[in-house]
């Protein structure tokens, strides 16, 4: 009787893991995701360790406000906080693109190397990837929560 109880809780344990992973998959598995789910300011914090105006190494943190209009055009502003190139606040407009699988492109007006990221909370957090072709930033990792 013993041996039984033993071998049937991780059997009933695992079933009832398999139930709601199955049930959790199946609330999101139909999501696509469009710009229109990029809407609404959003707060951000990013670091990056980048190489711009001397040869040293600068570590930084940037943090700031981007508003998404829902459409693919947003504004933000942000300041940056470097070890070697000091304190620097700044403002642009962006244009995004967002793909049914929830990655997003985020370029600002006038540059042509997207910054990439991730919805996810159903759209209500970005995770900014560090994937860049720019040469001088090595690392860029951030998130940003709607507000």
């Amino acid at each position: 009787m013993e041996r039984l109880r033993l071998i049937s809780i991780p059997a009933i344990a695992s079933i009832f893991g398999i139930f709601l992973i199955a049930h959790g998959q199946s609330a999101y598995a139909g999501k696509t995701y469009t710009n229109a789910d990029l809407k609404g300011e959003y707060h951000y914090n990013l670091v990056q360790i980048r190489r711009d105006e001397t040869p040293d190494v600068d570590y930084c943190d940037e943090y700031g406000t981007i508003t998404f209009d829902g459409s693919g055009s947003a504004t933000g502003t942000g300041t940056r906080k470097c070890s070697v190139t000091g304190s620097a606040t700044e403002s642009g407009d962006f244009t995004y693109s967002v793909n049914p699988d929830g990655s997003v492109l985020i370029t600002e007006v006038g540059f042509t190397d997207p910054t990439r990221g991730q919805l996810v909370d159903k759209g209500r957090m970005i995770l900014i990837d560090g994937t860049t072709r720019d040469p001088l930033i090595y690392v860029m990792h951030g998130v940003a929560v709607k507000k």
